[in-house]
């Protein structure tokens, strides 16, 4: 076990796992102070790995995910915009997805100013066109409605010549309305995860 320490210490698929599993479905609370300290725990993995020279996209990936979860659940904007401009440089469209969808995920735990800011820093920052339903959907599908139809009425209002970007968000409206607010969405969010483009 003393020898298995150090390279679970330096493990970033081991932190980004404990992170996200903060997040599960069924909770109702986050805890600030654990994702930091699960944050700070990941970007030493990061370093320890990049030093071995073990590190590759997906370990940076990840490592990058989690630096936007921290920053949305501790509300630090330039944190995130720093997240979110790498995410804008990077060619990767994996960073991107999993950028967006975090962004959705974490959303029910995330009050609706900070969201707002939030929301305005991927704009500022990533403006990536594809992915602004992805939010949406994400933050619908994880019990987070209001933050939902926030994110799809900035789609539709930055894209206003795009008319599937209104028609989506007039069918989100329609299930999102205050009467069936409280209603899940079917199917769950981890069934559509893979479907969901």
């Amino acid at each position: 076990m003393h020898r298995d320490l150090p390279w679970i210490r330096a493990s970033v698929p081991y932190w980004y796992s404990r992170m996200i599993k903060l997040f599960r479905h069924d909770r109702a609370t986050i805890d600030p102070l654990q994702v930091a300290r699960l944050a700070i725990r990941l970007e030493e993995a990061r370093r320890a790995t990049a030093k071995l020279g073990l590190s590759d996209a997906w370990t940076e990936t990840k490592a990058q995910i989690g630096a936007e979860i921290a920053a949305l659940v501790a509300h630090d904007e330039p944190a995130l915009r720093r997240v979110f401009h790498r995410v804008a440089e990077d060619p990767s469209k994996e960073l991107r997805d999993d950028a967006a969808e975090w962004l959705g995920n974490t959303a029910k735990f995330l009050p609706l100013e900070w969201y707002a800011q939030a929301l305005k820093a991927w704009v500022d920052e990533v403006d990536y066109k594809p992915k602004y339903f992805w939010i949406a959907w994400r933050a619908a599908l994880n019990d987070a409605p209001k933050q939902a139809l926030m994110a799809a009425k900035l789609a539709a209002e930055r894209f206003p010549d795009d008319l599937t970007f209104a028609e989506e968000l007039g069918f989100m409206q329609r299930l999102l309305s205050p009467s069936d607010a409280g209603t899940p969405i079917a199917p769950h969010a981890d069934h559509v995860q893979q479907t969901v483009p």
